[in-house]
């Protein structure tokens, strides 16, 4: 331990006059020279000291130290650098107004039901633009499908795609790729994806329900300007 917590402290010394020595040849203030010239030679001895404790007690411990902190620093800088990018992204220039977009709902539904009735319900009062998304087995499904949400009408558009195998995230993926390429050049519409989802009340009960709307989440949670928002269905059993 003493070999570990000597190179720690020698370290330690060694940045903070190394710092030291930048600051003032970056400031640059009276009598600058002689403080950098003292911290200069204090970081020097320090980092003597330290190339010495690494060669003599190497055996005794000194590697781990010696091994672990070029990897800690490496891991350290693409952390800070990380939050440095986020941070030049999220910037707001506060003399730009905000921007004003409108908005399109895709509704995935499986069938017609409480559940997708009371999305739809909400879809419609976030925007007048709400579609509904079904994906068919086959010809037959499609048609079905299509007179029961004309007699239904819910004024909303349906929109069926045929999959033999009912994929479903493909489809939909693609879908929205479609009215991202014709509607939303300039970015002025966002595109929202909004999710039935069934809450049972027993946890075992989950791995019944929902599947097909995690996949469509973790998929989803890739594509850039799509929201993605859920509409709970609470059963009773």
């Amino acid at each position: 331990m003493i070999p570990l917590y000597a190179i720690g402290v020698f370290l330690s010394f060694t940045l903070a006059q190394g710092g030291l020595v930048r600051k003032w040849y970056r400031e640059k203030t009276r009598g600058w020279q002689r403080r950098a010239a003292i911290n200069g030679l204090g970081s020097l001895v320090s980092f003597g000291v330290l190339v010495i404790f690494c060669f003599t007690k190497f055996l005794e411990g000194a590697w781990i130290v010696v091994a672990l902190i070029p990897v800690l620093m490496w891991v350290i800088t693409k952390i800070y650098r990380h939050y440095e990018r986020v941070a030049g992204q999220l910037r707001v220039d506060l003399s730009e107004p905000l921007p004003e977009k409108g908005s399109l709902i895709i509704v995935p539904i499986a069938g017609i039901h409480r559940v997708v009735a009371s999305s739809i319900a909400y879809a419609k009062t976030l925007s007048p633009n709400v579609v509904a998304f079904y994906v068919a087995s086959s010809e037959e499904d499609a048609d079905r499908m299509e007179e029961k949400w004309e007699q239904w009408n819910p004024g909303v558009r349906l929109v069926t795609f045929v999959s033999r195998y009912r994929l479903i995230v493909r489809p939909l993926v693609e879908f929205i790729e479609r009215i991202d390429a014709r509607f939303n050049k300039q970015k002025e519409t966002t595109i929202m994806v909004l999710l039935p989802q069934f809450v049972p009340r027993k946890w075992w009960q989950r791995l019944l329900h929902n599947q097909s709307a995690f996949r469509i989440r973790s998929i989803l949670l890739a594509q850039k300007d799509v929201v993605i928002a859920t509409v709970p269905f609470h059963l009773n059993d």
